[in-house]
């Protein structure tokens, strides 16, 4: 576990590398982590957190990812939304680096001999026990060092502390519920008869109308200058769910523009009593509609058998129509064998 240690001066760590740096310590010989760069182009990185068993008579070491977690369905993305917050809200990524550059990790890879030895790498895959090696060819694999626990013990658990400190004041004083709104379109729910008449092709008038209407109440849990973070999400109206969109990320990360929020400090008295008012307007502006279409719909079937009649004719006429002219045609067209010009007129002298 040894490793020279940063000459900075001091050393400063985000959250997500401190909450790193803490988790390895918990068990300082028992955990390691990877990195792994899935797109060099995007710089996308990937981390994965694995717990080690001891050796057994063999030298053997049982080794089990911890994170993202191995089972699957609701349970594993409870675990990993719970997990993630620990770190707060991202595990690892292309910045625990840092943790390398300060001495406190060392970095064992199969591709580059440079960083801490291909024969390292070989060494400690051969002390698994498994018959074949658990880890991408350009992972980079990475294991506390004694500066890092050192570090730990004297100062990174005590800036830990302070750091969860302050995100806790920040989450107390960004803490409230939030109704969003979104802008949704209101069209006619039209019975039966109506839509017989507008497959049959009677076209009825667009009554369409745009509005903003209560979409979700959301707990507020970070704030910065154009999002809220939220959490514990509820679909205000029947049947509405994430189709609109405007709740991007996910869990543990997922925020909103505030350009969308329709009532700030919302309790759930107030929120009732918004539903009710939109669900009174859409319900009034449902029978506008439909009164307007029952009152036309006479009016439009008429001018469609009108047009329909006329249209019949139309074509009747413009048949006829085209049929002699083709007559005409066929009367003034030369004989054959003839030049169809006649004899040229003699000219006068």
């Amino acid at each position: 576990m040894s490793a020279k240690p940063s000459k900075s001066k001091k050393t400063k760590l985000s959250f997500g590398n401190l909450a790193l740096l803490e988790w390895l310590c918990e068990r300082p010989y028992g955990r390691m982590f990877t990195n792994h760069n899935i797109n060099p182009v995007t710089a996308s990185n990937v981390t994965y957190l694995f717990e080690m068993g001891d050796p057994d008579e063999n030298g053997k070491r049982k080794i089990a990812r911890h994170y993202p977690s191995n089972s699957t369905g609701g349970k594993a993305d409870e675990e990993n939304v719970a997990f993630m917050k620990r770190f707060g809200g991202k595990v690892g990524g292309p910045e625990c680096y840092r943790l390398s550059r300060a001495g406190f990790t060392r970095s064992l890879s199969a591709l580059n001999s440079s960083i801490d030895g291909k024969d390292d790498y070989d060494r400690f895959i051969a002390t698994l026990e498994r018959q074949r090696n658990p880890f991408h060819f350009s992972e980079l694999l990475y294991f506390l060092t004694e500066a890092g626990l050192e570090y730990w013990k004297t100062e990174g658990r005590a800036e830990m502390e302070r750091l969860r400190a302050e995100a806790a004041e920040k989450r107390e004083s960004a803490d409230r519920l939030v109704l969003l709104g979104v802008q949704s379109r209101i069209s006619p729910q039209l019975p039966k008869h109506v839509q017989d008449a507008v497959r049959a092709g009677i076209p009825l008038p667009s009554l369409d109308r745009k509005l903003v209407r209560p979409y979700a109440l959301v707990r507020v849990v970070k704030e910065t200058a154009n999002r809220l973070y939220v959490e514990d999400v509820e679909y205000v109206r029947k049947g509405q769910g994430s189709v609109y969109g405007i709740i991007e990320g996910r869990a543990p990360n997922m925020y909103v523009s505030k350009e969308h929020v329709m009532l700030d400090n919302a309790t759930r008295p107030g929120v009732a009593k918004v539903l009710d008012m939109d669900a009174e307007y859409v319900d009034e502006a449902q029978k506008v509609m439909l009164d307007a279409i029952e009152r036309i719909l006479p009016i439009l079937r008429e001018a469609d058998l009108r047009l329909k009649q006329k249209a019949a004719g139309h074509d009747d006429m413009m048949k006829e129509l085209l049929e002699s002219l083709g007559k005409e045609a066929d009367d003034q067209s030369p004989a054959p064998g003839t030049s169809g010009t006649g004899a040229k007129p003699r000219r006068r002298r």
